[in-house]
């Protein structure tokens, strides 16, 4: 039996999608993944990832960068077309999901081209710029298809033809996801927001990872508290800005060491002369999540105002810090404030400010002691929140699609999303 993904990511770039990978090739007899590289850091981490596949797991990866020439010019003229012709044909599906992703067009060109997804019982897609062709292939092949929402697409950051861009994302999500026979989410908050503009069933898998990647270091006595945040890029609109402002009182007491790749003016502004900042190059999955329970304290830094998605999204660094059994300072957006009640021994939840942030920092200084004497606690507790729950819900859910009257005799148990 087989199963297909489609992304216009990279692997690097989507550990959501790698996690689901390595649940269907424990499932199914063959798994294929047709996917994006994308000419940066991405890449060299790409065939890392790759390695975490069994043999029978088959990557294609299609160039998001200008070589081949021809299909990067096509689909970036037939973009702009479609932005153009789009407020005249706002029912076209297909002149909305090209103009709001040209990789959509790539990903229908080389799944022609190439016969990919072809004997496949089900089509699992990642990012909006995949809805469309998933369900297109879908009704092509007659297979069911899946989504996973990971991010909340029309409350995400617009930057250009932001009122058409929005309406482009609300009507695919609205028309197509109707269509999937599986709608994954990847925070309670966004299944809540997706079921309420789709009317549609939802099921929320979290964004955490399989137990097996964390582990408990050597638990620190002495010396200053020590502060990590990770993402792919150090940029502004993180919440790095207020927190580094509050940082500067207790640099004698504070260490912050940041993972990922530094935007230069960043660093000119924040990161030049404070010492008691380290960066460190992004680092693949696996080493990130061992290197982790060497600190004290896990940043949560989402800014509400940044947008809506980031007031309603679960990101991945929370989990990856609760599972390294690290004390988490967590600012109050609507989903981490949802995440903190329900452990509420796991950290401190802040207002978004300069004021919030330092009396965290205070809080966390003078209780260190207590702090690091918990981590083997948190981190064993972390286990009840592990990937591996969240891959047999995965499972059932793929299975009912495939095949939803033999999971009915066999009685399975669907979870689906629920109002909070």
């Amino acid at each position: 039996m087989k199963v297909s993904f489609i992304t216009t990511s990279s692997l690097a770039t989507n550990p959501r999608l790698v996690k689901e990978v390595i649940v269907a090739q424990d499932n199914f007899d063959e798994v294929e993944v047709v996917c994006f590289h994308l000419g940066n850091w991405s890449d060299h981490f790409d065939s890392k990832v790759s390695m975490l596949f069994k043999k029978h797991v088959n990557v294609i990866s299609i160039s998001a960068v200008r070589k081949p020439l021809v299909p990067w010019f096509v689909t970036s003229v037939t973009e702009k077309g479609a932005s153009v012709l789009y407020p005249y044909f706002k029912n076209s599906k297909l002149i909305a999901a090209i103009a709001s992703n040209k990789r959509s067009l790539l990903l229908l060109y080389f799944i022609k081209k190439y016969r990919l997804l072809k004997g496949a019982r089900l089509i699992v897609s990642h990012n909006l710029g995949a809805l469309y062709p998933a369900c297109y292939y879908s009704e092509k092949y007659k297979i069911p298809f899946a989504f996973d929402v990971e991010d909340f697409h029309p409350g995400e950051r617009i930057e250009k033809d932001v009122v058409n861009e929005k309406n482009r994302r609300e009507s695919l999500m609205k028309l197509l996801l109707r269509k999937a026979a599986v709608t994954t989410a990847a925070s309670p908050l966004i299944s809540e927001e997706v079921r309420r503009l789709c009317g549609i069933q939802i099921s929320t898998i979290r964004n955490s990872f399989y137990s097996s990647e964390f582990k408990l270091s050597a638990l620190q006595q002495e010396g200053p508290v020590k502060c990590v945040w990770f993402s792919q890029n150090i940029s502004f609109g993180r919440g790095l800005e207020i927190f580094i402002d509050a940082l500067d009182e207790f640099k004698s007491s504070v260490e912050l060491t940041l993972i990922g790749n530094v935007d230069i003016n960043f660093a000119k502004q924040y990161l030049e002369g404070r010492n008691y900042i380290k960066v460190l190059q992004p680092l693949e999955q696996t080493e990130l999540h061992k290197a982790l329970s060497g600190y004290d304290v896990g940043l949560a830094l989402e800014v509400s105002i940044a947008d809506l998605n980031r007031d309603l999204a679960e990101s991945n660094k929370i989990y990856a810090y609760k599972q390294s059994g690290l004390f988490i300072i967590a600012t109050d957006t609507k989903a981490q404030e949802y995440f903190m009640r329900q452990f509420p021994d796991l950290g401190s939840l802040c207002r978004q400010s300069v004021d919030g942030l330092s009396k965290c920092l205070r809080s966390v200084v003078q209780n260190i002691s207590d702090i690091r004497a918990s981590k083997e606690r948190r981190f064993h507790a972390a286990k009840s929140v592990a990937f591996e729950k969240e891959a047999l819900k995965l499972r059932q859910l793929w299975l009912s699609a495939i095949n939803p009257k033999e999971n009915e005799k066999n009685n399975y148990s669907i979870t689906t999303f629920s109002s909070i």
